[in-house]
């Protein structure tokens, strides 16, 4: 998490390091299945991606404070808050597709699909980087 923050600072760039870590999380969950069988394989599966939602939420509230200001930005990530709590009245939908799948794994491949696409939407429709020159001096 530190080695992530410290190279977008450096790098003056907030979304490619958001992405790959989000990539990086959704691929661990889509090859859970892979690594069942293996105590140390789910382990490592679940660490990395751990590392890699952490990651991602030490830089994502960088993005918006950096394009909205004032009220805006007060507004805007009232917004994401209130988009990122819808996230807890989904969460059932966990355990209904456990127990339509038989598995856990039909979930964690959901979730990873859905992390995966998050980050899509990041890289498509968020405005590029606009680090002040006080934020690349870190």
């Amino acid at each position: 998490m530190l080695a992530v923050g410290y190279s977008s600072d450096r790098r003056g760039e907030r979304h490619w390091h958001v992405a790959l870590c989000g990539f990086v999380s959704a691929g661990c969950f889509l090859l859970l299945p892979l690594a069942s069988s293996s105590i140390i394989g789910t382990i490592a599966c679940l660490t990395a991606a751990s590392i890699g939602i952490f990651s991602i939420l030490s830089l994502f509230w960088t993005i918006p404070s950096a394009y909205l200001h004032g009220s805006a930005a007060a507004g805007g990530i009232a917004l994401i808050s209130a988009v990122g709590s819808f996230g807890g009245a989904v969460c059932p939908a966990v355990g209904w597709l456990t127990v339509k799948t038989g598995s856990l794994y039909g979930a964690f491949a959901a979730i990873g699909l859905l992390h995966a696409a998050g980050m899509i939407a990041l890289l498509l429709f968020a405005p590029g980087d606009a680090l002040s020159a006080a934020d690349r001096s870190v």
